[in-house]
C-alpha cells in the first residue's frame, strides 16, 4: 500500500470508528496485518521504550537489548511503508497515539515492521477494528 506521510494532515480526523468485535492476531503475522490495514485501521499495543515516548522523525526501533517490565501503549495502526531500497530498506507501521499532535509528526509516527527485540516485535498484540 503506497502511503503519504504525515506532513499532509492539516486538521484533526473527523472520522470515529465503533469497535464491532475484536480478535487477538500474533504480531509477526505481518502479512495478515497489512491485509486488515488495506480494509480500516487496527488496533495494535506497542513496547514503550524510551525512544517511542521522545519519538519525532525515523522509525522506532527500540532499544538493541530486551528488557523486562516494559510498559506497553495502545496505538492504531493506519497504514504502513518502506523507506530506502534494497538491504537497507526499512518496513515500518505508520501508527496514530491517544497522546496527542505533540508526539511524533502531528501525532502519527513509524515503528518497525521488521525489528525484534529479544526475539519480540515492538507491535506484539493486534486487535482488528470493524
Amino acid at each position: 500500500m503506497a502511503v503519504k506521510w504525515i506532513q499532509d494532515i492539516q486538521e484533526e480526523p473527523s472520522v470515529k470508528l465503533k469497535i464491532a468485535r475484536c480478535e487477538q492476531i500474533n504480531g509477526a503475522l505481518r502479512e495478515k496485518i497489512i491485509r486488515q490495514v488495506h480494509q480500516h485501521p487496527v488496533a495494535a499495543v506497542v513496547d514503550v521504550y524510551s525512544e517511542f515516548i521522545l519519538l519525532k522523525e525515523g522509525i522506532y526501533e527500540g532499544p538493541k537489548e530486551y528488557q523486562d517490565d516494559i510498559p506497553t501503549h495502545a496505538v492504531v495502526i493506519v497504514g504502513y511503508g518502506t523507506q530506502g531500497i534494497g538491504p537497507n530498506a526499512k518496513n515500518y507501521w505508520i501508527v496514530m497515539s491517544t497522546w496527542g499532535r505533540g508526539w511524533g509528526v502531528k501525532g502519527f509516527g513509524k515503528v518497525s515492521r521488521d525489528h525484534t527485540i529479544g526475539g519480540k516485535y515492538l507491535v506484539r498484540r493486534i486487535s482488528r477494528v470493524l
